[in-house]
């Protein structure tokens, strides 16, 4: 059994073996000296900022965490993340140099210790990475790179970056967005715009399911992949029986996708996450779930609309509000919610 105290002053004792044990698993003795090195310089100041507010001995408040994680999670995840990003070099004879170990390090520094923070909170935490690496900024313009002796500066954060470790540089993850290409043959729910969310996100499983992490992949070759969507009528037994349908029985209590393949599995719970807060559900308004979804089908019954019938802005707005009432008037049951919606729309 395993216990994690909640005040930093306890819990190194508890966290810094498990560095250890990932560290001397690194069979390059000059990668394993390295990491080592970047783990004192960066990693005891970081956490003791998040978790106790603490800057150069100096006591604030501590950083607010989108989801609490504890000290040895962070340092969890940070293994995991370096383990993925230097997966490439694993059968190099040679190790890396320490500045482009040192940009690896601070990536994932980004994404587990940081990854949880919310915004405010990850912008305290990328000025200390950035007074801690005590590397020069540069400006590089919304076209331009940074080399990977620097800190780029022209994103707010360096959240907004990718370490291209082909060309040794810095990148905005804007730049490597692609130009999105309409194909009107496509359904509107087939229709996928790419972001720098959507980019990013899409590097970061990527990264994760290399090392065998908990995560999304689509490869149909490799991959069986069950989609759950949940609502708010799902219960336990229908995961259950979900999973039974789409695994086969190996042996007594263990069951497992057919043989060379692998089960991914994709949990859709947008109707856990309600974006109408004057509408909550209740006992007798327990179908009052609005979501991601819904207004989903708003803007897909805008897109159905064409030049030659709307031509005018109030006809647009009209159609608008059309969509709105079809899809969350007609749920409301009380005359209060539906003039409260009147009033929102007008």
């Amino acid at each position: 059994m395993l216990f994690e105290v909640g005040d930093l002053q306890f819990a190194s004792p508890a966290t810094k073996p498990y560095w250890v044990k990932w560290s001397t698993m690194r069979e390059k003795k000059e990668e394993r000296a390295c990491l080592n090195r970047l783990y004192e310089k960066y990693v005891p100041p970081l956490i003791s900022l998040i978790l106790e507010g603490t800057i150069d001995g100096k006591q604030g408040e501590k950083l607010k965490q989108i989801i609490p994680l504890t000290n040895l999670n962070m340092n969890s995840q940070l293994c995991y993340m370096l383990e993925s990003l230097l997966l490439p070099y694993e059968n190099a004879t040679d190790s890396l140099i320490d500045p482009i170990y040192e940009c690896y390090f601070i990536q994932a520094l980004y994404w587990s210790l940081g990854a949880g923070l919310t915004e405010p909170a990850r912008e305290i935490f990328d000025k200390q990475v950035k007074y801690l690496s005590s590397m020069n900024s540069t400006d590089e313009g919304p076209t331009g790179q940074a080399k990977f002796d620097e800190i780029p500066v022209h994103e707010e954060t360096l959240f907004e970056y990718y370490f291209d470790a082909e060309h040794e540089c810095w990148t905005s993850w804007k730049r490597l967005v692609p130009k999105y290409v309409h194909n009107p043959e496509k359904k509107f729910y087939e229709i996928l715009v790419p972001t720098v969310d959507t980019i990013r996100s899409d590097w970061l499983l990527q990264l994760c399911y290399k090392i065998k992490r908990p995560v999304l992949k689509l490869n149909p070759d490799q991959n069986l992949v069950l989609n759950i969507n949940f609502s708010s009528r799902t219960s336990s037994m229908d995961v259950q029986r979900n999973f039974e349908s789409n695994v086969e029985k190996r042996a007594k209590d263990t069951y497992g996708p057919p043989p060379g393949k692998k089960l991914i599995v994709f949990i859709d719970e947008f109707n856990a996450i309600s974006i109408v807060k004057d509408l909550p559900p209740t006992p007798s308004k327990f179908h009052y779930i609005f979501n991601l979804r819904d207004l989903s089908r708003i803007y897909n019954g805008l897109v159905s609309t064409t030049p030659k019938r709307f031509q005018t802005a109030a006809q647009l707005t009209r159609m608008w509000r059309n969509e709105c009432l079809r899809v969350l008037y007609d749920r409301l049951i009380d005359s209060q919610d539906r003039k409260m919606v009147d009033v929102s729309l007008a």
